[in-house]
């Protein structure tokens, strides 16, 4: 539907000699731990096209650095830039001036808050700097009658390229004006790969370490939920349906993975009852391993991300109808690799209970959660991203072939 969605059917332009050592620079705020493998191999496929790749970041403050989840990255892709944090957080500016410059093409998260996007855009109307979106099309958190909506509505297509998370999002900016031969759909993901040979890799006494650690039973059924701990993600919702699900099925265990303002709150519970574990930031193969014993991934709050490693971990994804979710939520099926609920404590402590307690169709599921995922892969992202950064520049068309 929109260009270089499918990588593997494109067909690349060679690449003139006199447009050889084109520069793209992307300003992001902060640099979370999941978007390594993404930079990483992006910048290996576009240097393959003779094209540079330099990603702009700030170290994070305050709230922002409450999940304890950034990372810095290579020097080779990355420069940390300085940033400061007004009205409370809610404008963000970054000196990334010089580095503007630099660049044939920028590419910014479409959000109202990043002060330099405002220019960019004059820019961009003006012809003088090449302008990517990147992003969600809307906030799906906020009202769409907010004045802030009513500008990002108004800004949509007011930029050179728009790179949707999904295919939602690039219907969306479509129908707000963008021209379809401009959108890449990148299909938003993680590095499902590493985190796939990780849980393969766990090994019985891994395990039998992990349940010893925590007081796990051998014959509990787990629920994890993995993020950042704060309202959105409705922590007392799920600690209150998780209090349903025990009621229901005896052997039920919790594991909250991450930080955040809501941690105390998990720590709390975990202290009063024996089968509520706190594990905060945890990563890696420690990660891989809770996941490995988990039966589902409970998320009654916000989707983001979470959903992708929940799928690569093979567990079915649990969430409710809240209208706040964020365009990963496209990757749910309903049924099949996961269940989408009312946003009612008994219903989904009941439907959770009902899950658990089957077993043919827990096999099922977590079938289905690694097939969605196996769907979705870095590389896919990466080619995607990369067709759409080469046909912004010139350097290449991309053209579906089917």
């Amino acid at each position: 539907m929109f260009v270089a969605s499918e990588p593997g059917n494109l067909s690349m332009a060679v690449l003139p000699k006199g447009l050889r050592g084109r520069r793209v620079l992307i300003i992001q705020s902060m640099i979370r731990h999941y978007r390594q493998a993404f930079y990483e191999g992006l910048a290996a496929t576009l240097d393959e096209n003779d094209v540079t790749l330099r990603v702009a970041y700030s170290l994070p403050s305050g709230r922002m650095a409450m999940s304890n989840d950034d990372i810095p990255l290579d020097p080779s892709i990355g420069v940390i830039v300085p940033m400061k944090l007004m009205m409370d957080g809610r404008l963000i500016y970054q000196s990334v001036w010089k580095h503007i410059l630099w660049a044939d093409l920028v590419i910014v998260e479409q959000a109202n808050k990043f002060v330099v996007n405002h220019p960019l855009v004059v820019a961009s109307m003006l012809g003088i700097r090449r302008l990517g979106f990147w992003g969600h099309g809307w906030n799906h958190q906020l009202s769409q009658g907010s004045l802030s909506e009513r500008l990002k509505r108004q800004i949509v297509p007011h930029c050179d390229w728009w790179f949707a998370y999904t295919e939602g999002v690039g219907r969306y900016v479509a129908e707000k004006g963008m021209n379809r031969n401009r959108i890449t759909v990148v299909e938003n993901t993680v590095d499902t790969g590493a985190l796939m040979q990780l849980v393969a890799q766990v090994n019985d006494t891994d395990m039998a370490d992990f349940r010893k650690t925590y007081g796990i039973p051998e014959a509990a059924k787990l629920g994890v939920f993995s993020g950042a701990l704060y309202e959105r993600k409705r922590m007392p919702f799920l600690l209150k349906a998780a209090h349903r699900i025990k009621a229901k099925v005896p052997e039920f265990h919790l594991a909250v993975i991450g930080d955040g303002p809501d941690g105390p709150m998990i720590k709390e519970a975990a202290g009063r009852h024996d089968w509520i574990h706190a594990l905060g930031t945890t990563f890696g193969k420690d990660k891989a391993v809770c996941y490995r014993l988990a039966d589902a991934f409970l998320c009654p709050g916000m989707v983001g991300l979470a959903i992708v490693d929940a799928l690569a971990a093979g567990l079915p994804f649990v969430t409710s109808d809240l209208p706040i979710h964020s365009p990963e939520i496209e990757y749910l099926e309903d049924g099949v690799n996961g269940l989408y609920l009312p946003h009612d404590v008994h219903a989904f402590g009941d439907a959770v209970a009902a899950l658990l307690a089957d077993e043919p169709r827990l096999a099922e599921m977590k079938a289905a959660a690694e097939n969605a995922a196996r769907a979705r892969p870095m590389s896919r992202m990466v080619g995607n991203f990369s067709d759409g950064i080469l046909s912004c520049l010139g350097v290449a068309r991309a053209v579906q072939t089917t």
